[in-house]
């Protein structure tokens, strides 16, 4: 891709630059190693609670939390693992260094312990035994599942690492 600069001279660049300039300045903020992006739904009740437990302890992580955003969710929708629920998220950007997973593990266990749910379409750290308590609908999405691909072969990694076809990941 072709970008013209303030000087007005024609330079080349790599096309991921040109059409996503946000993103290198992501990459230059959260380092090499990149960030585990997590959201996380609590309930409209206890809300205010929950999301105190959430931010301190990403603020107790001193270093191991980046950005922080928050919004109002609607009503839930209409999958069997549907991440809204009537209440608010919160996404958290955490740095990948030491210690990560386990500011990660933390505040999955406080959405967990607060009747929240991790977004299933950014986790990369959810353990497999929260999913059942987090999407009480996990059943009915296992029966679909079973009637359409009784043999299994269509599964991700996600899939596979969740147990999200039952059994163990």
């Amino acid at each position: 891709m072709r970008r013209v600069p303030s000087g007005g001279t024609e330079r080349l660049v790599p096309y991921d630059a040109f059409l996503f300039p946000a993103d290198a300045a992501c990459r230059a903020a959260d380092g090499r190693r990149g960030v585990h992006r997590l959201v996380v739904a609590v309930p409209e009740e206890g809300a205010d609670i929950a999301l105190r437990l959430l931010l301190g302890e990403a603020v107790r992580a001193r270093g191991l939390s980046g950005p922080a955003a928050l919004m109002r969710l609607g009503g839930p929708g209409l999958g069997f693992l549907s991440f809204p629920m009537p209440g608010y998220v919160l996404a958290l950007d955490i740095p990948e260094r030491p210690g990560a997973e386990a500011v990660l593990r933390r505040l999955v266990r406080v959405a967990l312990d607060r009747g929240g749910r991790v977004c299933l379409a950014e986790d990369s750290c959810l353990p497999a035994d929260a999913v059942p308590a987090m999407y009480p609908e996990l059943a009915q999405f296992r029966a679909v599942l079973e009637a359409v691909d009784p043999q299994g072969r269509m599964q991700s990694d996600l899939a596979r690492r969740l147990a999200l076809r039952g059994g163990r990941p």
